[in-house]
């Protein structure tokens, strides 16, 4: 760079192009009293982007730009407003120095000059502050904020209520609206989904596979009806999208020659999770489904649940499949963490009846365990400081006296927010992986929630130690398996009180031996039988036998040793 300090010349300009063939973070910038408005060669004037001159961009001290050290000169978009130096008296060489902020009260003339050739920017009117550095209303109100809120989760508590047995529900408060927000997520700028282009609430733009952002610009502005550049919609346009697709889900599910009679014998709960279901996979998908679909037209419920539970929908799925297929059991919505009305009636009997610390903990919603909390957003100007990128990411510091906060917020929905009290929420919509070459050191000083909707493997090299100073609950609804290569040894200090309601078998290959220090009952109703090829009973003091009828009989040997046989009374019995 030949720099020529007496020709040394402030500019101001807007840049047009950001794609630097160096990629050295280059841009092009149409410099207002140098430059004309149009962009069209003429006699007298017009000068297109491309003929505009390449100029570096200038970083802070803190940043080395050497061998890849330091921050990249990229930031800027077109669009963007800046202030520069020339670096010659022919103004052929020149650097950005930075770009400053406005508030637009009208969208440019994308025909002209000084404006985004590609159209994209900006996206707004106002300010150009992001809204959640402008604090208050503004920022509280912000699309981050909303999406946040209104996709929150919500952790079910397990039923102590046997399998079968949960009231149904009919009048749900929880609406398909908000169940499927919750599982599909929602999304303003469009989104790769298996390779298909999406957008809003699950929304399938066209199903197309590809990435290339001219044409799913071009069906997004087929489908807002209004010219898109940017791959973004308004959160209002996305609503309308989702009630469309609400609507042709409800209405192609009753009009379904299969489906339409299974869902109107539903209940409320039932037909929420057969919409899901079709909002999901769409008509066609769900209508695969014929087995479950069998065992819901005859009101096997539980069949349902289980061949629900072994199907690739639920592998592919596994906390939103879980969920719905709950629903399709129960008849109600306690795994979307909504109470029934019988449960709900239990809770209001209970609230504020304990109010000293010493009292007995009452559980104050049996069937929430927890909710993620609603964003602790509290910004003032000028205290939050917001980096923001084209594609919606945006990392916040907000130093607001008192509600001092960070965030980190992706595109997709994935975020980690550290409240003002040192609380963290962490939320990932997509798969979680935590590697840990040496040990893991965790310390929890109050309780731990755990709530898992798929399933849970476990795999530990070593062994595994325990120390539990309470109780151990475990509730089943399946089967238990378990696989012991080397020894079991239990040691109870205090009752073993072990209740079979159908059969028990105990196979043993070798010996067994049952030794009681004081004394042994067996109790059994109806019949009794022990098979061995010998058998030995000694009794010390006194043995009782007290039935109708008593038949022993041994393949070889029988042998009673008591002391001195004293008396053998009753028919038919033979001695010696």
């Amino acid at each position: 760079m030949n720099i020529q300090n007496s020709y040394i010349q402030p500019f101001f300009g807007v840049v047009e192009d950001r794609m630097d063939p160096k990629k050295l973070g280059r841009v092009r910038v149409r410099i207002y009293g140098d430059h004309p408005f149009s962009k069209t060669k003429g006699d007298v004037a017009g000068l297109e982007t491309e003929d505009l001159l390449w100029f570096q961009v200038l970083l802070p001290a803190t940043s080395a730009t050497e061998s890849g050290v330091g921050n990249s000169p990229t930031g800027i978009l077109e669009g963007s407003s800046v202030f520069g130096l020339y670096l010659d008296k022919y103004k052929t060489s020149g650097i950005v120095l930075g770009t400053w902020a406005g508030i637009r009260t009208e969208m440019p003339n994308y025909t002209e000059g000084f404006s985004d050739p590609n159209q994209q920017y900006p996206t707004k009117l106002g300010n150009d502050l992001n809204d959640l550095s402008l604090g208050g209303r503004i920022g509280k109100e912000s699309i981050v904020n909303v999406i946040q809120n209104d996709n929150r989760e919500t952790a079910p508590n397990p039923s102590n209520i046997p399998a079968g047995e949960e009231p149904e529900n009919n009048s749900p408060e929880l609406t398909i609206e908000k169940m499927l927000q919750r599982d599909e997520g929602l999304r303003l700028r469009w989104y790769p989904d298996n390779g298909y282009a999406s957008i809003g609430i699950g929304h399938l733009i066209k199903a197309q596979k590809t990435s290339d952002p001219d044409l799913i610009n071009k069906w997004i502005s087929e489908l807002v009806g209004r010219k898109v550049t940017n791959g973004t919609i308004t959160m209002d346009e996305c609503m309308s999208i989702f009630k469309s697709d609400i609507k042709k889900v409800k209405d192609g599910i009753v009009k379904h020659p299969t489906i339409g009679p299974i869902y109107k014998k539903c209940n409320a709960s039932r037909k929420m999770a057969l919409e899901n279901m079709a909002y999901q996979m769409g008509l066609g998908g769900l209508a695969k489904f014929r087995k479950t679909l069998k065992f819901m037209e005859e009101e096997k419920w539980e069949d349902a649940y289980i061949n629900l539970q072994q199907s690739l929908w639920f592998r592919q799925t596994k906390g939103r499949a879980s969920r719905v297929s709950l629903i399709i059991r129960n008849g109600n919505l306690e795994s979307y963490g909504e109470k029934t009305p019988s449960a709900a009636r239990a809770f209001s009997l209970q609230k504020n009846i304990n109010i000293e610390p010493e009292d007995p903990f009452v559980p104050s919603d049996t069937r929430v365990m927890f909710e993620e909390p609603k964003t602790d957003y509290n910004s003032q100007y000028p205290y939050n400081k917001t980096f923001g990128t084209e594609s919606g990411m945006i990392q916040e510091f907000d130093d607001t006296p008192g509600a001092e906060r960070y965030r980190l917020t992706h595109t997709s929905g994935t975020y980690q927010e550290i409240s003002p009290d040192g609380r963290n929420v962490q939320k990932i919509i997509g798969d979680n992986y935590k590697i840990v070459q040496q040990d893991d050191h965790i310390l929890v000083q109050g309780d731990v929630k755990l709530v898992i909707g798929g399933n849970s493997n476990v795999y530990i090299m070593g062994s595994l130690n325990q120390t539990i100073d309470g109780s151990i609950n475990q509730t089943v609804r399946g089967n238990v398996v378990q696989h012991v290569e080397g020894n079991v040894k239990a040691t109870i200090d205090q009752t073993a009180d072990i209740l079979v309601k159908e059969e028990a078998m105990v196979t043993v290959e070798k010996d067994v031996t049952v030794n009681a220090n004081q004394n042994a009952e067996i109790n059994v109703k109806e019949q009794a039988t022990v098979n061995a090829e010998n058998i030995s009973i000694n009794a010390e003091k006194k043995m009782n036998f007290k039935a109708e009828n008593v038949d022993f009989s041994a393949v070889k040997t029988f042998s009673v040793d008591s002391g001195v046989l004293t008396k053998i009374t009753g028919a038919n019995v033979q001695v010696g």
